[in-house]
């Protein structure tokens, strides 16, 4: 893997040689930043991207699975792809802190050319802003409610023996 200043380059070598009519299977994952590819109008956001890139000349993917986890919380998912591709079911990605969890939509296709098939696709949904506010509202209660538990604990006395002290001052009186 190298990594230049406006793009990572992935070198891919079998551990055997591949001889005619062999294959091979290995899958890909990777994160990239939001702000290339996400663009938004108020609460709604368009994700623009490719769905196969350019890896090798005249690759032929047989079967091709994309997985896009998108931020908790988003709603009106619309799909817009330039050729056929089957969309899974939704399913939800749960990471720390997520209450609702994370929406993963799921694209699948078959008998793909590099050089034909490397186009962009659109993935609309609305996201209101001030969902990204949960997590941090989140731990600032987390914490508030543990200081203020700690607090109460310290200042409780839970001794089951008598102390000498307050039953002087209770006879003085």
């Amino acid at each position: 893997m190298k990594v230049m200043d406006d793009a990572v380059e992935l070198d891919l070598r079998p551990r055997f040689p591949l001889f005619g009519g062999w294959k091979t299977h290995y899958v890909t994952g990777y994160n990239v930043p939001s702000y290339e590819y996400i663009f938004y109008k108020g609460d709604q956001h368009v994700l623009n991207m490719r769905l196969i890139d350019h890896i090798f000349d005249d690759m032929l993917v047989e079967e091709i699975e994309v997985k896009i986890i998108l931020p908790e919380g988003v709603s009106n998912l619309e799909l817009s792809t330039p050729y056929s591709v089957t969309r899974g079911d939704d399913t939800l990605h749960y990471t720390y802190l997520d209450t609702t969890g994370r929406t993963v939509v799921s694209l699948r296709s078959n008998k793909l050319l590099t050089e034909s098939h490397i186009q962009d696709f659109q993935l609309g949904f609305s996201y209101p802003h001030r969902t990204m506010m949960t997590e941090p509202l989140l731990l600032v209660a987390a914490f508030f409610l543990l200081y203020l538990m700690a607090i109460i604990y310290v200042r409780l006395d839970f001794s089951i023996t008598l102390d000498e002290g307050a039953e002087a001052k209770m006879k003085v009186q």
